[in-house]
């Protein structure tokens, strides 16, 4: 069996952060999933909701923001290079999950 770490760990940390996949690795996971979803300039950022507002308190759209604009909005924002380069560091697998409907389409 295998332990895939939802959002990273995040019962520890915020969800889909880097903090959050890092303490996935400290807990042990053997790999990890996450949401994806493209910025309005197609930057591919790791991201549940359409909207900011649970976890930015930003009531924007993520397919309507630029990066520049979430990443104002929420720090912790990461990138799916950025994700991709943890996994990789650590040896772990990854579940991608792309988010539909959305404005980008199949652009994912």
């Amino acid at each position: 069996m295998f332990i895939y770490a939802h959002r990273g760990a995040s019962a520890d940390f915020p969800e889909l952060t880097e903090s959050a996949y890092r303490g996935a690795v400290e807990q042990g996971a053997d790999g990890f999933e996450c949401d994806l979803r493209l910025s309005r300039d197609e930057i591919p950022v790791l991201w549940h909701n359409a909207s900011m507002l649970e976890r930015a308190g930003n009531d924007g759209l993520i397919a309507e923001m630029t990066f520049a604009e979430i990443k104002r909005a929420y720090p912790q924002i990461l990138m799916l290079d950025d994700f991709l380069d943890i996994a990789i560091a650590h040896s772990k697998g990854m579940l991608i999950e792309t988010k539909h409907p959305v404005f980008s389409g199949n652009r994912v």
